[in-house]
């Protein structure tokens, strides 16, 4: 009995084991299964974080080449920008440039006057073929330059003693050189050189640089033209101890729509930019060395022989006469007066500012029988004849070398000893802009230059 009962005890325990064994299995098999889904789970979201992080890599790369994109399309706005401003610009002061020579023609006066002396009509006669002599040079370079950028233009070499060619062109600057006290050269050692080239092409090249040397050196300078001789090469070096170029001028001196800091010159941004076309159709080079207010020198290479001239280059002539350049002494004119001068007449005063000598001594011949008229070439000079001279009228060309007319009326205007001055802004530039940048400055009247004579 009493191990039946002990039997039963222990089959109850046993039941009960049965009972938490299974319950407890059943525990396990829901934990692992937890387990398993949590791992399961914890995969799906690692893929999900990497599938992100490559995601947004991809989106970082993407973002990277948009701006990347965005900037050189920026890049490019900005330079075709500058380069539209900068041509716009560019045939503004060509404008200005074919302007003048216009305006100075002073054919109406002559018709207006009933009796004229010889002297003025000389000296009016003077002006026009001076004038037209510079519209010809400037039309000239122009469509030079429209040849040489569509691929027409073709040199003609044939070969030549550039000593003589040289010596020649020297000759024809030595009258000029005489008469405005300039030193000028032709130096070398050798007495005749002859090399390939094309006589038409490298005259425009050497007048345009003498040109500019003569524009830039002052009184009492020198200007001097060496030819030198190297194994492989001829150099001609054009070198004056004149105003000179500043770093930024030197860099860009062949742009063809860069002006530096002077006004703009067709001389010496057409001219140049032209002069390096050519001497590339020679196969050579043209540099510049300047250091500002010491000088500056032109260097051109010229390769010897000709081994680097393709057949349609060259040309079979016994002699080529050197093309005459349309050449005017600007100190023939007849003057009453020059630049920075004076004409004394006891009534209003008007001083005047204006760089470009034959509009100067236009405006003074014209307003000196009237008024007492001082002229000066720059604003900064102009700065100090306006304290000193305190006039009754002020005229003041916009392109100026160094201050603009602009910076130097908004300087008079603003100085409590000048403002009540009236200013007189002269130019060619007729754009609206401009007319307003003259206004917000100071001036009184903004005044576009016309095609006839200033009466």
């Amino acid at each position: 009995m009493h191990q039946q009962q002990d039997i039963e005890k222990l089959n109850q325990k046993i039941g009960q084991l049965n009972d938490t064994y299974a319950s407890q299995k059943n525990a396990l098999y829901v934990i692992i299964s937890c387990l398993v889904l949590a791992v399961l789970l914890g995969i799906w979201a690692l893929y999900l974080v990497r599938a992100k992080q490559a995601t947004n890599r991809q989106l970082e790369l993407r973002n990277q080449q948009v701006h990347e994109q965005k900037d050189k399309i920026e890049e490019v706005s900005n330079k075709a920008r500058q380069a539209t401003e900068e041509k716009l610009c560019f045939y503004s002061y060509i404008s200005h440039e074919f302007r003048t020579p216009l305006s100075l023609t002073p054919v109406e006066d002559l018709l207006n006057q009933k009796s004229i002396s010889q002297k003025e009509l000389k000296s009016g006669l003077l002006y026009i073929q001076k004038n037209a002599y510079r519209l010809l040079r400037l039309v000239d370079q122009m469509l030079d330059l429209r040849k040489t950028d569509a691929g027409k233009q073709i040199l003609q070499a044939s070969e030549q003693d550039i000593v003589q060619f040289l010596r020649e062109i020297v000759t024809d600057f030595q009258q000029k050189a005489q008469k405005i006290i300039i030193d000028l050269q032709f130096i070398t050692s050798a007495t005749r050189l002859p090399i390939w080239f094309d006589a038409e092409k490298l005259d425009k090249v050497v007048f345009n640089l003498l040109s500019n040397a003569f524009k830039y050196t002052p009184k009492g300078g020198y200007i001097h033209v060496v030819l030198q001789e190297t194994a492989e090469n001829v150099q001609v070096i054009i070198k004056d101890n004149g105003e000179g170029m500043s770093e930024t001028e030197k860099e860009r001196a062949f742009d063809l729509y860069f002006s530096g800091q002077k006004k703009y010159s067709l001389g010496t941004g057409l001219g140049l930019a032209l002069s390096r076309e050519f001497v590339q159709l020679h196969h050579g080079e043209i540099e510049v060395a300047s250091i500002k207010n010491e000088g500056t020198a032109f260097t051109i290479s010229l390769p010897k022989g000709e081994a680097h001239l393709m057949v349609d280059e060259k040309t079979v002539s016994e002699k080529t006469e050197r093309p005459v350049q349309p050449f005017f002494d600007e100190t023939e004119v007849v003057s009453t007066t020059t630049p920075d001068s004076e004409v004394s007449v006891e009534s209003a005063s008007v001083l005047l500012i204006e760089d470009n000598t034959d509009l100067s001594f236009y405006i003074v011949d014209k307003l000196s029988k009237t008024v007492s008229i001082k002229a000066f070439s720059t604003a900064e000079r102009g700065w100090e004849g306006i304290l000193s001279m305190i006039p009754d009228l002020i005229i003041c060309d916009v392109m100026l070398p160094g201050m603009d007319g602009f910076e130097l009326t908004q300087r008079v205007k603003e100085d409590f000893r000048t403002s009540h001055i009236p200013v007189i802004l002269l130019t060619a530039k007729s754009q609206t802009d401009a007319q307003i940048e003259g206004v917000k400055a100071g001036a009184d009247v903004y005044l576009r230059s016309p095609s006839t004579p200033y009466t």
